[in-house]
């Protein structure tokens, strides 16, 4: 981006391409519409998306109900009435002499100064008028607070959207599937070829998009690199039943056979609802009596006190009340996160799940596109959670980090999380390897998408999480190998 404008983010946008007047392809950077950069709620799931619905896979919406994207948490709950008036989609946009620029600010400010009160300046929705409360008069209201997709997928209302067709006002329905994300230079209708176009391409990177009636918006990258010829298949993506949360993820050169993978990482209310399995219970009872921590997230495997989520009487567990659902779980062995995939694909009929290769991971991460983060080739502090990137290095909810989504739309590939994936590190000394940076890392060798670090088969770390590929029960149900990987539990 910084190629494209002066003091511009250093990371990689897709620039459309047209044909000019000769036949040849520019680059169209016409559209000056929204700052390159800005962040956008994008849309992955809508009620209706044929011809004539007013919303469309891949629109941006740039503004909900007034609010701008970027910016401080709102309010989704709160004891009403209250005398201040505040309701549901008010935002906080202050606290301290501080502005919130991200909904995860406050949770980061309140962890750094918890010592001290504070004062808390919220923005009504519908008059935009300030109001300031103190510490006590927050508590009193029992906010919950969330993002703003949050709010635009639970309440639904007035939005500005752009899409390929221009600029317009949409009402979004509730429950409509968003994800945070960055504008970059506007694809149009205009753009579109038909799928048998030859093409001569200069040396570079690309992102082939495709769609036709009744099929998936399909995303497929190219690295071209040398003179030769090359057919690429940008045939859409069949419109079977895929579960929610996974993305399609094709490379064309090099040739990687097409998969599903999830688009963030697991989360630790997915991962309670597995742990608090009566089966699950039962194993971890047993090899409690044998001296043996599994299954449940921990800071270290042999020491009950570095249980990370507490156990209640019922001999369940909990999240911790400082630990958010939508945080990715943590704390888990290979053998753990792999006894979760094989607990969810028996019940999941139209499919299996299990870890990732590493070069899936790498993949789905950048598309084999010279780069060596999800952003692009140069490391910035601020795009992806890591040790340094905050005040206090801690987790963030899944989707926060809207600059380390890589082209196909997978999240956190270089930060969160370190991933555990199915290939050995190094098998001679048993070691297996979790991958793609987090927040507790910050050598750029373990941050990269592919980087990562060699862990014992059987220990853990208050990083350690995972996400899953998904392969269909029918190949011809989507992309994808049709294999699952064995797992022991070691």
């Amino acid at each position: 981006m910084d190629e494209l404008i002066p003091g511009g983010e250093w990371r990689n946008v897709p620039v459309p391409l047209t044909l000019d007047e000769a036949g040849g392809l520019r680059a169209d950077t016409s559209d000056r519409g929204l700052p390159w950069g800005a962040e956008v709620l994008r849309v992955v799931k809508a009620p209706e998306s044929g011809p004539s619905s007013p919303l469309q896979i891949g629109d941006q919406v740039t503004s909900f109900r007034g609010l701008g994207v970027a910016g401080g948490p709102v309010i989704l709950e709160l004891d009403q009435p209250n005398p201040w008036q505040l309701t549901p989609g008010a935002r906080l946009v202050q606290v301290d002499d501080l502005l919130l620029k991200r909904a995860e600010d406050l949770d980061i400010l309140l962890a750094a100064q918890s010592d001290q009160p504070h004062r808390f300046t919220f923005r009504h929705l519908e008059t935009g008028a300030l109001q300031e409360l103190d510490e006590a008069q927050m508590i009193e209201l029992g906010i919950a607070f969330g993002s703003l997709a949050d709010f635009a997928m639970d309440a639904g209302g007035a939005a500005q959207v752009r899409g390929l067709d221009g600029d317009r006002q949409v009402d979004l329905p509730p429950h409509l599937g968003l994800r945070p994300s960055v504008a970059a230079p506007r694809l149009r209708r205009a753009h579109g070829l038909p799928l048998d176009t030859p093409l001569v391409l200069a040396p570079g990177s690309y992102l082939v998009i495709s769609h036709a009636p009744g099929m998936r918006w399909t995303r497929r990258t190219l690295s071209c690199n040398q003179r030769g010829e090359a057919t690429v298949d940008a045939t859409p993506a069949g419109a079977a039943w895929v579960p929610d949360g996974l993305v399609p993820v094709h490379c064309a050169l090099p040739a990687v056979d097409p998969f599903w993978i999830l688009e963030r990482e697991v989360t630790s209310a997915e991962y309670l609802e597995f742990l608090n399995q009566p089966e699950t219970l039962a194993l971890i009872d047993q090899r409690l009596s044998e001296g043996v921590l599994t299954r449940m997230p921990k800071a270290a495997l042999r020491s009950v006190d570095s249980f990370l989520w507490p156990r209640l009487e019922s001999g369940q567990f909990a999240l911790p009340a400082t630990w958010p659902g939508n945080w990715p779980v943590l704390g888990l062995t290979h053998a753990d996160a792999s006894a979760y995939c094989e607990w969810l694909s028996a019940r999941s009929p139209g499919g299996t799940y299990r870890l990732p290769s590493r070069a899936e991971t790498f993949a789905a991460g950048t598309g084999f596109l010279d780069q060596r983060f999800s952003w692009g080739e140069r490391f910035s502090q601020g795009f992806a959670n890591t040790c340094f990137s905050q005040p206090v290095a801690r987790p963030e909810r899944v989707f926060a980090n809207v600059r380390d989504e890589s082209p196909f739309g997978v999240y956190d590939s270089c930060g969160n999380a370190l991933e555990w994936v199915s290939d050995w590190y190094d098998e001679t000394r048993n070691l297996r390897h979790a991958i793609g940076g987090s927040w507790g890392q910050s050598r750029l060798d373990t941050l990269s998408v592919e980087g990562g670090i060699g862990l014992m088969a059987y220990s853990c770390s208050g990083e350690t999480g995972f996400r899953m590929v998904w392969t269909p029960a029918s190949p011809a149900d989507g992309p994808g190998a049709d294999r699952v990987a064995p797992w022991e539990d070691e």
